[in-house]
């Protein structure tokens, strides 16, 4: 019984990650579209999260992923994502960039280059884990996601900035129900996981001399899966907004904003 109740908490967990953003999207469609189209909608997206949930979960995992290389003046880069993931989903994460290398720093061939690495974990699954484990000793939750890699920029004009390298990238999400001897039937675990690592080549340009104004895109190709992510967005001193693009995704494109801290 109690595999039952803690497979039901799972998939209204799933549901509730993406309700808001659902909610909004078909309102906003039902008013341009009509019933039709929201129906359509409706059942096409619904049939794609029940089909694969963990590559809509990993594609909220890439929204807390960054690429975009430290300032050439600065050394540290620290970058939260807030919208969609650390509001309304309690997805809270961190990504560091760190500079090893600077561009023309020896010689004027030598690059830019930079490790990045990202965690993350989402909170209401964290409180979640907490109430399953009071009721159960032998049920346990966990959730996680991580990326880590290793940027190359180089400067091709006082204003323009391109950056390439590779980063391995995990979401994990894992109900482990404990062993039950007495039931050769009985669900033991419920996992979803995606990785990959992904190639990924971008570019950044200077908007102004005056102040940090800054656009910048880049993509990404996985190369197990063959995904694509791509990002194309704004950024200031610390402030930065967008668009992220996943052209198989349950939501094809995600809006973000994020903040950031350069030292």
């Amino acid at each position: 019984m109690i595999n039952l109740i803690l497979i039901e908490r799972f998939c209204k967990l799933i549901k509730k990650i993406s309700l808001i953003a659902v909610i909004v999207l078909f309102y906003a469609s039902s008013l341009y579209c009509g019933d039709d189209f929201l129906t359509s909608e409706v059942t096409r997206i619904s049939t794609k999260l029940i089909d694969n949930p963990a590559d809509f979960l990993f594609n909220l995992h890439s929204d807390n992923v960054d690429f975009t290389p430290v300032p050439k003046d600065k050394n540290v880069t620290i970058r939260t994502n807030f919208y969609p993931t650390t509001f309304p989903t309690t997805w809270v994460n961190l990504n560091f960039k760190v500079k090893v290398l600077s561009d023309s720093g020896y010689t004027p061939w030598i690059p830019q280059v930079d490790l990045i690495g990202q965690y993350g974990k989402v909170m209401a699954i964290d409180m979640a884990a907490s109430d399953v484990d009071s009721s159960s000793s032998s049920t346990k939750v966990s959730n996680s996601d991580m990326a880590y890699g290793l940027m190359v920029t180089k400067a091709v004009s006082e204003t323009t900035r391109l950056f390439f390298g590779l980063c391995y990238s995990k979401m994990e999400l894992i109900v482990d129900l404990g062993n039950n001897d007495n039931d050769d039937n009985a669900v033991s675990s419920i996992s979803l996981s995606a990785n990959d690592t992904f190639f990924v080549s971008g570019i950044e340009n200077s908007l102004s001399d005056d102040k940090p104004s800054y656009v910048k895109a880049h993509l990404g190709y996985g190369l197990r899966t063959k995904k694509i992510v791509s990002r194309i967005g704004w950024y200031s001193n610390h402030f930065e907004t967008g668009f992220n693009f996943y052209p198989e995704g349950l939501f094809v494109m995600h809006y973000f904003m994020a903040w950031h801290w350069n030292f």
